[in-house]
């Protein structure tokens, strides 16, 4: 079992494996579009089809679309097969339960009012980073993504990635570029 997660696993590999993913440090490849980083290569290679909207696994069931086989496995297990995950982690509040305990700390945001992602042009904070994301775009009108060849500014990774294939021919992102508003 992990002691920092409580995630149980049938092998001490599978557990020694699982134990990287809690270290920072170990954590080396990082994706240039959002941030994430990961413990190994082929994670971040998997993540890149999230971000360049490839979703050409279709699931059987309910034709959903999926950008790795993976996300689809966990779909059919997750939504139409018997390995649901086990949902221990209950809320104190309303005992519904979740598999993980992330799940259940954003869900316990939703009655403490807790909102740790504070915008940092206004006075407004959220409770989840895609929310406050997704205000950031709209209500600032922040392009965080900026080409590297041309420096145009795109609210959207996939626009940019459009742009950079489409006037330059490439496949361009970089993170070391300021972020600009349009009121800049």
């Amino acid at each position: 079992m992990c002691e920092i997660c409580s995630k149980e696993f049938k092998t001490r590999e599978a557990l020694r494996y699982h134990r990287r993913l809690h270290i920072d440090s170990e954590r080396r490849f990082v994706c240039n579009f959002c941030g994430i980083r990961f413990v190994f290569k082929h994670q971040l290679r998997d993540h890149m089809y999230v971000h360049l909207n490839v979703r050409d696994h279709q699931c059987e069931f309910c034709a959903a679309l999926f950008s790795h086989p993976h996300s689809l496995r966990k779909h059919i297990q997750y939504h139409h097969g018997k390995g649901r995950p086990e949902r221990k982690y209950a809320c104190t509040y309303c005992n519904k339960t979740f598999p993980a305990p992330t799940h259940l700390e954003r869900h316990v945001r939703t009655h403490t009012g807790e909102k740790p992602f504070p915008c940092g042009h206004c006075e407004l904070s959220y409770s989840r980073e895609d929310k406050l994301k997704e205000h950031q775009l709209k209500a600032h009108q922040l392009m965080p993504y900026v080409c590297p060849v041309c420096s145009a500014g795109f609210r959207l990774v996939k626009e940019l990635v459009t742009h950079s294939f489409e006037m330059h021919q490439v496949h361009a992102y970089d993170m070391s570029r300021k972020r600009i508003t349009t009121k800049d």
